[in-house]
């Protein structure tokens, strides 16, 4: 069995919840998570590491994952430079840059806090059938209103509420809390599901988790989701053009296309839970490129570590240069 060390800064159930048993394991693949100086076949970090790490594998098997979009984070070159391979929606220049989408963690079914306490893993969610739905429709948003798109989510949701009224309901931090996001899906027939920005390959859990709720998705985000889900499992809505998006919404609903697409959004399921889930992506992607032979002492160093990484290039710069 291969073994996947895999580097994060959140709580390692948030991801292993996502196997089967939450054994952490899929297929031939063993993902151990968050451990330093261990030997194994390949190196995955998410998003950031917590400090400098050591690990012994081969230099060609290591992989960076992005978790945020350009909007709200960018990546200097000498970090991305640490990895062999860049999983990620942003426009970067590397030699192994995989402009795909990077499988995001799922929401529902677990309560953050204190401690990570997960309600539903990928047996229950697996296992379950279409629940039933008494309300219309829902959304999960903060009140952050940092950049334009999250002014433009706040203001486009508060238009959509004066539309339908109680047919929608509003949850998130500034609006009616939750413990679980599913508490805020799996009652309602739509949810609304908008990233904080439109940009290719940036594909969140917000549309994951409506799936997984068995909800029809209205969803403003990434203009190429149709490659990677059913085309009629969702409509696409520009919030940019807010008369237009509640036009479509408003639409939807009085023509029933959470009954209409039921199948789609059963499949766009399926797909969540075992093709676009973090570990299934990982195996492809391993299979495809990873490297067999002797295994070397690799040192990865945090985004914020500028010297440490710095130093680094230069050093691979003078190996080169040889």
């Amino acid at each position: 069995m291969y073994r996947v060390l895999v580097t994060t800064c959140g709580p390692e159930l948030h991801y292993t919840r996502q196997t089967p048993g939450g054994r952490a394991i899929w297929e031939d693949f063993e993902f151990i998570f968050n451990q330093s100086d261990v030997s194994c076949d390949a190196w995955v970090v998410f998003e950031s590491l917590p400090e400098a790490t050591r690990a012994y594998c081969h230099p060609e098997n290591v992989l960076f994952i992005s978790g945020e979009p350009p909007t709200l984070r960018t990546y200097r070159s000498d970090f991305l430079r640490q990895f062999r391979w860049v999983l990620t929606c942003h426009e970067v220049a590397h030699r192994g840059l995989i402009a795909r989408q990077q499988s995001l963690p799922w929401h529902v079914g677990i309560q953050f806090g204190a401690e990570c306490r997960v309600a539903l893993d990928y047996d229950q969610l697996s296992a379950m059938s279409y629940p039933e739905k008494k309300r219309v429709m829902s959304v999960v948003i903060s009140n952050k209103a940092t950049t334009p798109g999250h002014r433009q989510r706040l203001e486009f949701v508060r238009h959509l509420k004066e539309h339908l009224g109680e047919a929608l309901d509003v949850f998130g931090n500034g609006h009616h809390p939750i413990a679980d996001k599913w508490e805020a899906v799996a009652p309602y027939r739509f949810h609304l599901a908008l990233e904080n920005t439109a940009h290719p390959h940036y594909i969140s859990e917000k549309i994951s988790d409506a799936f997984l709720g068995f909800s029809y998705p209205f969803y403003f985000g990434a203009p190429n989701a149709d490659e990677y889900l059913p085309r009629d499992s969702f409509t696409p809505i520009d919030i940019f053009q807010p008369q237009q998006a509640i036009d479509s919404v408003c639409s939807g609903i009085e023509q029933q296309l959470d009954v209409a697409h039921r199948q789609q959004v059963v499949d766009a399921r399926k797909l969540v839970l075992d093709n676009l889930n973090l570990f299934p992506t990982l195996v492809g992607l391993l299979r495809e490129r990873m490297q067999h032979g002797d295994r070397q002492q690799v040192w990865l160093y945090p985004k914020n570590q500028h010297l440490q990484l710095a130093l680094r290039s230069v050093g691979q710069l003078l190996r080169k240069c040889r």
